[in-house]
């Protein structure tokens, strides 16, 4: 298998082919966005089912005669509904293998992103998996893994707040209802404009919440401030004497709601109330994972049995 050389080739018919995805010796070609990627037909039907019933169904040019069929340098044609990002990245994944996935250094979640949801789409098992596994090191339900690094980039994935939303999508997706709760809380840590607004994937896509799901980030955000708040205030009245503890409740609550507000992605040295309630009142951050077991409550999910009404 043979790509043509690294300079960009012309476009065939408005086409703008891959030049390390374009092969010689290809067989057929997939277009995603006015872009071309000439492939083998066997080696993409071996790991997919999916590729091998598509490429069995011929597609009708757009022309006159209906019983012609579309071809492009001597190969069928197959259109997919696909971004051109997402597919460049499975077509990767499969011709190159586990090299895609770095042994050392991050790898970006955007990519990451795309595997999952080519790899969901077309069942290519191994891709989904592996890309997976590696999103699960940050979205997970296990606090003591989450707390080495508190929604930050790993050493296996970099990755931005707002990703947050992508993250909550692709466990929907994939029925990966284990990362939900510390999606959905780093969703809750996104300004709100943010979390309604959405934002724009690496492919130029608008990646937003479901209404549900959106329901769901709001009103868990409206709970961590109101958690956060109770704590600050009840450690508060613990350590100051009965007759000035309630003007130290009060400062305490004003200053936790404050900073949850002012939370955004411009200050990211910012405490976070949680984070807050550890530095000012000495508590240790495996204390504050005893509540940790309170987020999928917060966030309405449905394995808790408290849906949102």
């Amino acid at each position: 298998m043979t790509a043509t050389s690294a300079s960009t080739p012309a476009l065939i018919n408005g086409v703008q082919p891959v030049p390390d995805l374009w092969f010689d010796d290809g067989n057929i070609v997939v277009i995603a966005q006015k872009t071309g990627f000439r492939v083998h037909r066997g080696a993409l039907s071996r790991h997919s089912e999916t590729f091998r019933e598509m490429f069995g169904v011929p597609q009708p040019a757009n022309c006159e005669s209906e019983a012609s069929f579309e071809k492009m340098d001597g190969c069928p044609v197959v259109h997919v509904t696909d971004t051109s990002y997402d597919f460049k990245h499975l077509l990767r994944a499969v011709y190159d293998g586990a090299s895609v996935f770095p042994g050392v250094g991050p790898m970006e979640f955007d990519v990451l992103g795309s595997l999952v949801r080519m790899g969901h789409k077309y069942q290519v098992d191994t891709i989904l998996e592996e890309a997976l596994r590696r999103l699960e090191t940050i979205f997970t339900n296990d606090f003591d893994a989450w707390d080495q690094h508190e929604g930050k980039s790993t050493a296996l994935v970099s990755l931005r707040p707002e990703h947050a939303i992508e993250a909550v999508n692709l466990a929907q997706l994939t029925g990966q209802t284990a990362m939900l709760p510390s999606a959905f809380y780093m969703c809750g840590l996104l300004q709100v404009d943010t979390i309604i607004n959405g934002v724009t994937r690496a492919d130029g896509t608008l990646e937003q919440l479901s209404t549900l799901d959106l329901k769901r980030c709001i009103m868990g955000q409206m709970e961590l401030i109101k958690h956060d708040a109770y704590n600050v205030a009840n450690m508060f009245w613990t350590i100051q004497p009965q007759r000035t503890a309630r003007v130290s409740l009060k400062r305490g609550v004003r200053i936790c709601c404050r900073n949850r507000w002012s939370y955004h992605r411009n200050s990211p040295n910012l405490l976070t109330p949680s984070q807050f309630i550890v530095a000012t009142l000495g508590l240790s951050s495996r204390t504050s994972g005893s509540n940790a077991s309170c987020l999928p409550r917060f966030f309405r999910l449905p394995e808790t049995g408290c849906e949102v009404g």
